[in-house]
């Protein structure tokens, strides 16, 4: 399939998207003169109305195809970071195990305790703030997904179909 066209995922449905988006907003804007077009002695003959509709068509397709493939998407990474979460929640609940049992041993000199104690505050600390950077990160990836890669091609896809689509070009195409 033509590269620009593929629709295997959702970077590739929203660059469809965006193709056919720009070429019905191109095909609305040409100016077409009567007559044919004459090409090695065969002469076409091209009617906006009926490019329009064919764009309008695909429009509607790869807007669909871009919907199931953001939700598709969406469920995904949330299953993921499901996934990710216990992960993290197992090696934390070792590790607090492994803190149990350390503590369960005597020490054997003072400077043994407070060198523990040290290093077990900086850990609870940078385990946090790491908890903390992690999600402000999240919070940023939800915002650049929604923004960039799902609204803003479906509102150029919109610009599009209320610029030049045309719905009874498009059934005039099919039927």
């Amino acid at each position: 399939m033509y590269p620009l066209l593929d629709h295997d995922d959702l970077q590739k449905s929203r660059k469809a998207l965006l193709a056919t988006s720009a070429l019905l907003i191109v095909l609305h804007e040409l100016k077409f003169s009567a007559g044919a077009i004459d090409v090695g002695g065969l002469k076409f003959a091209l009617d906006q109305g009926v490019l329009v509709g064919f764009a309008t068509v695909f429009l509607f397709y790869f807007g669909y195809v871009f919907i199931l493939r953001a939700v598709e998407f969406s469920f995904s990474t949330r299953l993921d970071t499901l996934k990710r979460q216990l992960e993290e929640y197992k090696v934390r609940q070792e590790q607090e195990y492994k803190e149990v049992n350390s503590l369960r041993t005597l020490y054997n000199s003072t400077e043994e305790m407070e060198s523990d104690y040290e290093r077990r505050s900086f850990t609870d600390f940078h385990r946090s703030h790491t908890h903390q950077v992690t999600n402000w990160l999240y919070a940023v990836k939800r915002v650049i997904f929604l923004t960039i890669d799902l609204i803003l091609p479906l509102a150029i896809a919109s610009l599009a179909f209320i610029k030049g689509g045309s719905v009874a070009g498009a059934i005039a195409f099919l039927f």
